[in-house]
Order: structure tokens, then C-alpha cells, then sequence
């Protein structure tokens, strides 16, 4: 989904007076921190479509002929085949993340992307319990300017500090913590913006909170089937830090003795193809120490994502990822 993040951008920049409210301000694309599933999905969207998501999951999930192509991807994935998806069928791909929408509505834990909630822009929306828990979001907006729209948010400054995240470089952060609530801002390396992790700092999500990955949903993301790609296929370009905020699944690279024993440090990029269903398809080095490109490959290869949309449809990608080496000093 290519699009921009002009609802956050406004959002940023919207001034409040901090002497009228004690509590945190926790409302971001229209919807507030704490709020029941079944009021963020009263108004939740489906991208590229007025329609609700509630409402397009139900008639999704419902359709007879949705529920036989998926049982058809699954067959042929029980049988160690390869189910290749056409243009007609891409309404698949949205299967998994509608049981997700159902699962929150359920009580369960579940994570919903921009997608099914066009309005929170990049990133998702995590659920827990039948409440809105956290929201892991990518903006636009450059790190300064996000960072003082968090002060505003909670009434002061944060702690300034470091994050480094498995395979990825360290990343500046500022963090707040006030009413049970965190909030972090880290800076994106790839691109000008940044990305916003914010909510209540209890299980399940509380881990994610300090910087570990997203826990895994209740349900599956991940549609059952497989895309094709080829040289002929169409790929769009999507810079590395969108393609970061798409992230469902990561491995920690395993670092190579000899090059510890060598001391060998550095960043190791990745040019990688990403197919329609958001596996890794092709990958291909492009600079970095010749010692640690195995092991970033190998823990690239394993990096899962939820489906890049462009105009509507799901996309094959080119993008680029990034690994860090770094040895405790």
C-alpha cells in the first residue's frame, strides 16, 4: 500500500495546551489508546474503499467462493504444492488479516494493519483483551518533529537513549513513560521519518514496548499460499523503512566465529525482492564485510512481511535491508 501519511502529518502538527490536560494524549489516526475493539472497527476502513472493515470482513469471510479458493491453497500446500495466485484472487491475501479483525472483536490478540484501518496510516494496531493495547506506527515526519509531538503528548521531555533491534543497526530513541502508558520514537536510518511504538506497558505487548518483536498473534497472518515471481513480473520500489514498518517475522543473524575472532564489524546491505505475499523471493548482496554477507543472508531470507499494496493490489517489491554486525566492546 503506497500512500501518504498526510493524516499523520496533521496530526503531528496540531497544537494543544498542556495546562488543560494531565493525562497523556493518546489518540492517533481518529482512534484512542484503550479503546474497545468494537468501537475501533464502528469506523475503521479498508484501504483504497469506504467500506467498513468490519463489514468487508464479514461479506470477505462469508463468500462461498473466497472460502473454496482458500480450502484449494491449502490443499495444495498440504500436498507440498505451489498455489500461485491470479489478480482475480487477491481478495485471498486479505483472509488472514480478517480473522485478525475477528479476533480482536473476540477478545483475542491480534494485530491489524493499516490495511483493514487505512486511517492509522503505516504500521498496525495491536489488540488485546477487546481493547486497543499499543500501536506500532511508521511517519512520515522527521524525528524532531515527531519527538515534540510526543512532549506535547506527555507534558515534557524523554529519555534519550538506544535501541538496537535484532539484525538492525542501534537507532536513536526517546521514551516516555507516565499513567501506566510508553512511549517510544525511534529514529529511521532508512528514510527521513520515524517510527512511534506507544501503549500500556502489561502483557502481552509490554516486551514489544522495550524494544523485543511484536508477540505472535492468536490467529495466523499468513495467507495459505505462495506467490510467483519472476524477472517479468512488475516490482515496485519501496524505500527500506516502509518495508521495515511490514515486518510480522525476523530472525537474530548468527554471528560467524572466525569474524568474531577477527574482530570484523560492520553493516551488511541486502538487496532484496519481496513477493506479493510478502516472502522473501530473491535476495542479492550489495556491499558490506565478505566475512558476515553469509550470515545476513541467511537471517534475510527468513524475514516475513505483510503484503506491500500498490493501487489497491498487492505488489512484488524491491527494497533494500540492512544488517548490523557489532561486537561488545
Amino acid at each position: 500500500m503506497k500512500k501518504s501519511f498526510t493524516v499523520w502529518s496533521c496530526l503531528l502538527l496540531v497544537p494543544f495546551s498542556l495546562s488543560a490536560q494531565s493525562a497523556p494524549d493518546l489518540k492517533f489516526g481518529g482512534h484512542t489508546l484503550g479503546e474497545p475493539a468494537d468501537v475501533f472497527f464502528s469506523t475503521a476502513r479498508v484501504a483504497g474503499s469506504k467500506q467498513l472493515a468490519k463489514d468487508y470482513c464479514n461479506s470477505l469471510l462469508d463468500d462461498a467462493k473466497t472460502k473454496e479458493k482458500a480450502q484449494q491453497a491449502n490443499d495444495v500446500a498440504e500436498n507440498g504444492g505451489v498455489f500461485v495466485l491470479n489478480k482475480k484472487d487477491f481478495s485471498l491475501l486479505d483472509v488472514g488479516n480478517c480473522r485478525q479483525v475477528m479476533a480482536a472483536l473476540r477478545g483475542e490478540q491480534a494485530n491489524v494493519g493499516g490495511r483493514l484501518a487505512s486511517e492509522i496510516g503505516k504500521g498496525s494496531a495491536l489488540f488485546a483483551a477487546r481493547r486497543l493495547s499499543a500501536f506500532n506506527l511508521t511517519v512520515d515526519s522527521s524525528y524532531a518533529v515527531t519527538v515534540s509531538d510526543m512532549e506535547r503528548r506527555f507534558g515534557g521531555a524523554g529519555k534519550k537513549d538506544t535501541v538496537a533491534r535484532a539484525g538492525w543497526p542501534a537507532l536513536a530513541e526517546t521514551r516516555w513513560e507516565k499513567d501506566g502508558v510508553v512511549a517510544a520514537v525511534w529514529k529511521n536510518q532508512f528514510s527521513d521519518g520515524s517510527v512511534v511504538v506507544v501503549g500500556f506497558l502489561e502483557p502481552p505487548y509490554d516486551s514489544f514496548l522495550r524494544g523485543t518483536l511484536v508477540p505472535e498473534s492468536s490467529v495466523n497472518t499468513q495467507p495459505a499460499s505462495d506467490c510467483k515471481t519472476s524477472e517479468s513480473t512488475k516490482k515496485v520500489q519501496v524505500s527500506p523503512g516502509v518495508m521495515a514498518g511490514l515486518i510480522v517475522h525476523q530472525v537474530r543473524p548468527v554471528y560467524p566465529d572466525a569474524a568474531k575472532q577477527n574482530k570484523i564489524e560492520g553493516v551488511v546491505v541486502v538487496g532484496a525482492t519481496i513477493d506479493e505475499c510478502g516472502h522473501v523471493a530473491e535476495l542479492r548482496p550489495i556491499a558490506g564485510p565478505p566475512e558476515l554477507i553469509p550470515a545476513a543472508m541467511t537471517a534475510v531470507k527468513q524475514l516475513e512481511y505483510r503484503p506491500y499494496f500498490s493501487s489497491g493490489q498487492p505488489a512484488a517489491v524491491e527494497t533494500q535491508v540492512r544488517v548490523n554486525f557489532a561486537l561488545s566492546h
